[in-house]
């Protein structure tokens, strides 16, 4: 299969979007890059490693993710009343980090900067923008199942070497390590207390982003 998973992803976050995303999750455009400089990466391995265990449940998923038509709704997320994630976001950050995620979440939010709700609901949309790509390429290239999961264990070794050599993700989630790709440290902000315990449970995640949400 033809198809640069990454870039692909990347490039869906273009300038336009990544200022809709600044002004409704109140960052700066910088603080944005430098999020999804690591949330893209970390969400395609996740996709990855759960490809390699259940490549059925991530060949349908990707399926049904671009047949909903998210990737002509990229953006709908970030305005005024939107919510900030797609409605399938959560039971998708459920199959692809599982009760990691509250932990990865954490883990990007303290090398970046940003805010852990804004963490969130960054996942929140690329997990299923890179299913819904996924799941195009997949479609038109007529791939089953199993070439599919072995295509992207060829990515593996690609995607962790872009994981920010500042977030070290290999306590929480096996295999993760991070590459050469240094995020300069800056001082967090601080996150409400609650926010791990919190954003274990799906009903939780979406409360969250409810709690954070602009106006």
């Amino acid at each position: 299969m033809n198809f640069d998973f990454l870039d692909a992803v990347k490039g869906l976050f273009n300038n336009d979007l990544i200022s809709k995303a600044a002004s409704y999750l109140d960052e700066s455009e910088l603080g944005i890059k430098r999020a999804l400089n690591a949330i893209i990466p970390v969400s395609i391995a996740g996709i990855i490693n759960r490809a390699q265990s259940s490549p059925e449940l991530v060949f349908t998923s990707a399926k049904e993710v671009f047949n909903s038509g998210i990737i002509n709704k990229i953006g709908d997320s970030f305005r005024p009343g939107a919510g900030g994630m797609p409605p399938l976001a959560p039971s998708l950050i459920t199959s692809v980090l599982g009760d990691k995620f509250s932990s990865v979440a954490n883990a990007v939010s303290d090398s970046t900067g940003l805010k852990s709700s804004s963490i969130c609901t960054l996942f929140a949309n690329i997990i299923p923008l890179a299913l819904g790509l996924l799941g195009k390429n997949a479609i038109e290239s007529n791939q089953s199942p199993g070439n599919l999961a072995s295509w992207l264990s060829l990515q593996k070794h690609e995607t962790l070497s872009l994981i920010p050599s500042g977030l070290n993700l290999s306590s929480v989630l096996p295999g993760f390590r991070s590459g050469a790709n240094m995020i300069p440290p800056i001082m967090p902000k601080k996150r409400a207390s609650w926010l791990l315990p919190a954003l274990i449970t799906l009903a939780t995640l979406f409360l969250i982003l409810w709690l954070f949400r602009k106006p």
